[in-house]
């Protein structure tokens, strides 16, 4: 049974966040008509990370560690690949938050494979 559970939760987290973002970052930003893409990204891949983390909590699966690794990467490469990189906090804080559910991730598939073996 899949013991280690702090890895989903702090995607749960995270996931919330990266929701929640497009709300509050505008404020600290001039130009907020920027953010329609980033906001809608962001609202979706946060959506995906939530359902994905409540999964991982309940019962542990090796695609929902994929799925948030996957989704981790998006939201790093997303400001650049939807031309919102000159928004700087909200770049920063896509790529930060993309870096910890990729490392979450391997946690958790590290996690699981430790308990395998």
């Amino acid at each position: 049974m899949y013991k280690e559970r702090w890895q989903p939760i702090l995607a749960l987290v995270l996931g919330v966040y990266i929701i929640a973002t497009p709300w509050l970052i505008p404020y600290l930003l001039k130009s907020p008509a920027l953010m329609v893409g980033a906001a809608w990204s962001h609202y979706a891949a946060g959506l995906a990370i939530v359902v994905a983390a409540i999964f991982a909590i309940m019962s542990f699966e090796e695609w929902t560690a994929w799925l948030e690794a996957l989704l981790g990467l998006w939201i790093i490469i997303a400001p650049w690949a939807l031309g919102f990189a000159a928004l700087s906090v909200f770049t920063w804080s896509s790529v930060i938050v993309g870096i910890a559910l990729i490392v979450s991730a391997i946690g958790s598939l590290s996690s699981r494979l430790m308990q395998s073996l």
